[in-house]
């Protein structure tokens, strides 16, 4: 990498070698283990990556691999989003179904979950006191949305 008169010379370009370089430089190898790797001296290896050319195309494929991880974030968290939504969709119809239930234990006990989550924040829930015939006319309210669907 020095020229005739022992000064460093630059890469202009890089060959397939040099891309080879890089990959195991992303990868996290040393210079040492790159050097042995694709037979090089250590020092050339050291010219090799701290050329602008090197730096340049480390810089690019740095920054796309950083775009497609985040992609493949944003994707996953679209993903987790939904399958959140199912559960949270599967988990009311419960509840609603519960209201149907023969046993008035359990019907107030998922009335009160229902009014808890729908008026309740952060701090907890809103304690809604709600008695059997409340709870009746809940289970009709239901049926009746039922039935006109």
């Amino acid at each position: 990498m020095e020229s005739a008169q022992g000064a460093p010379h630059q890469l202009q370009k890089l060959i397939p070698r040099h891309f080879k370089i890089l990959d195991l430089y992303l990868e996290g190898m040393s210079q040492v283990d790159i050097a042995k790797e694709v037979g090089m001296h250590q020092a050339n290896i050291g010219l090799v990556v701290r050329s602008p050319v090197f730096q340049n195309e480390l810089a690019l494929r740095r920054s796309l691999r950083e775009k497609d991880e985040k992609e493949l974030r944003q994707t996953g968290l679209v993903q987790a989003k939904g399958v959140l939504e199912g559960a949270a969709f599967r988990a009311a119809e419960t509840q609603v179904g519960l209201l149907e239930s023969e046993d008035d234990r359990i019907k107030l006990a998922s009335s009160n979950s229902i009014l808890d989550r729908v008026f309740g924040d952060e701090k907890g829930p809103v304690g809604v006191v709600i008695n059997t015939e409340t709870v009746q006319l809940l289970s009709l309210a239901v049926q009746e949305s039922r039935s006109r669907e």
